[in-house]
């Protein structure tokens, strides 16, 4: 009773610590220096991320050299002019601005095309790196599959959870407020109406009194969703056509590579450094350079301090390695045990043939005249009787008298069925296992994984939390936990009360998780499937 208690007590922890407090994002792992070699006190520094190509510079900013920083040309702002089939064309007479000197930086807004292709423009403008920034016009684009796109009816917008989030400051404002022409979204008009305080004009912070402090962002998207509310009474407006805005996300991104260019050729492998800031971070970069003269301002790009190792990652190991090791201890239980045993038996016959030769010697004479008059004894009495089946007592009347004699023998006849893995079991279960990852990978049927997750997952639910917990609620309601059933699939046997319930409750879970994960188009929103998902995944 106290090892069921403990173990629920120990289950119930776990699953607190494992509650989900927040939300995760991609971590800041460069940086750049802002400096303003006239006026040294205006200087600051700006986080970064980074992505799977491009060069990283050095860790902390004394081993990288300062350079300048410039906009985008003005033909092209978005970097995704001169793009071509598969790739991207190497004049550089396709932009009006002439190659970049040496050392700077291009300041490029997000939007239109893949991060690898403003990269690959920038790096054939002689530029040295390219800081791409978050700004609320890359979140929306055409519909192509549409013959004619002539109004926002026809536009994609920004998607809920992944760029904006309603739960955190939501507003309807006029749609007529509104500019998307060009297509498909004002960024001139626009971004005034959804950016800033209520004092600077932000409508979507209008009747929000603690917009500062649930939005962070300061900035709002437009979600699409409609509705006639009337005439506004707030504004000139006529329109009775309202249109949500939400507070969008301004959080560091990963920049993943474009899989339609080729890096195999040295042409298209990008050797500059490449960096991600947010749009609060060009907001402020962006004031900087329009106000500081360029021939005073320079930037530092540099990745961020990281050791090499760390104290946790070596007490994981540590951990780890204790627990491969307490397993392999424990599982060798009954060979200790056995080996005791004989090394028990074997000192003691030492010392009985060294101390009592004679005394043995006596006694073994005797054992075998007891035995021979046994044999007699059982001669006469089958002759007398003729009953064939206490030939067999007879057999076993003798095992058990001389059981004394082979006992460690009999100890290894008992257990040697414990020891069920040989070499060869172990390296076809290696190669079997090996193999069918490698198929399941190869052709990615990945369903097939999440249905082997789920089957695991119930045995390992049932045997750790609700077996223990069903068999510790049967007893305090003084209900006998004995045979529920007799199962004969795969020779199971006798189950129990406590164990028809608690496998029936966790593979309930796990069916109904698996069900969440093939039915939801983003199962990873939903608290049920996420929360179990991680008990789960913590428990197998």
């Amino acid at each position: 009773m106290p090892r069921n208690k403990g173990r629920i007590l120990l289950s119930l922890l776990c699953i607190i610590e494992r509650i989900h407090i927040g939300y995760g994002t991609i971590l800041s792992t460069a940086a750049m220096d802002v400096r303003n070699t006239a006026n040294p006190s205006q200087s600051y520094t700006l986080l970064a991320s980074q992505g799977e190509f491009g060069r990283y510079p050095p860790m902390t900013a004394k081993k990288n050299t300062p350079m300048s920083v410039a906009l985008s040309p003005e033909d092209d702002p978005l970097l995704c002019n001169n793009d071509e089939a598969n790739g991207i064309s190497s004049d550089t007479s396709a932009n009006s601005n002439d190659t970049l000197r040496q050392k700077t930086a291009l300041l490029v807004p997000r939007g239109t095309c893949s991060f690898e292709r403003k990269a690959l423009a920038a790096q054939r403008l002689g530029a040295s790196a390219i800081i791409i920034y978050g700004n609320l016009a890359s979140r929306y684009s055409i519909n192509s599959t549409t013959t004619i796109t002539t109004t926002s009816q026809d536009l994609l917008f920004p998607k809920p959870f992944y760029d904006y989030d309603c739960n955190l400051t939501s507003s309807y404002i006029p749609e007529n407020l509104f500019s998307f022409n060009p297509l498909p979204y004002n960024s001139q008009i626009n971004d005034r109406l959804l950016s800033g305080s209520e004092s600077d004009g932000n409508l979507c912070a209008k009747d929000q009194p603690n917009f500062k402090q649930t939005c962070p962002s300061q900035k709002c998207l437009l979600t699409g969703v409609r509705k006639n509310l009337g005439s506004s009474s707030s504004s000139s407006s006529s329109s009775s056509s309202y249109m949500q805005a939400c507070c969008a996300w301004d959080t560091y991104i990963w920049l993943y590579a474009d899989s339609t260019i080729d890096n195999r050729t040295s042409d298209s492998l990008i050797t500059i450094q490449v960096f991600y800031i947010t749009m609060e971070s060009a907001d402020i970069l962006l004031q900087t350079i329009q106000s500081v003269p360029s021939q005073y301002l320079t930037l530092t790009l540099y990745t961020r301090y990281a050791p090499e190792s760390s104290l946790s990652s070596v007490l994981i190991w540590i951990l780890g390695v204790f627990v491969a090791a307490l397993a392999a201890y424990l599982s060798a239980s009954d060979i200790r045990l056995a080996s005791a045993y004989q090394y028990q038996n074997k000192t003691i016959n030492s010392k009985q043939s060294t101390n009592k030769i004679t005394s043995n010697t006596r006694w073994e004479r005797i054992h075998t005249i007891h035995m021979e008059e046994d044999d007699k004894n059982y001669h006469d009495k089958d002759n007398k009787e003729g009953d064939d089946d206490d030939e067999e007592e007879h057999d076993n009347h003798r095992n058990s008298s001389s059981s004394s004699s082979s006992a460690p023998h009999t100890y290894s006849q008992q257990h040697s069925d414990t020891v069920e893995m040989t070499a060869v079991t172990a390296v076809g279960f290696m190669i079997v296992s090996t193999i069918s990852l490698l198929i399941i990978f190869y052709f990615k049927i990945y369903a097939i994984v999440k249905i082997f997750y789920a089957i695991g997952s119930g045995s390992a639910l049932a045997q750790v939390i609700w077996i223990p917990l069903v068999s510790y609620l049967l007893n305090q309601w003084n209900i006998l936990d004995k045979g529920y059933c007799y199962v004969q699939f795969l020779d199971i046997g006798a189950v129990n009360r406590s164990e028809m319930i608690g496998y029936l409750i966790a593979y309930s879970l796990s069916i109904s998780w698996l069900i969440v994960s093939f039915i939801l188009p983003h199962p990873g929103e939903n608290f049920f499937f996420w929360f179990l998902q991680d008990v789960i995944g913590m428990y197998v």
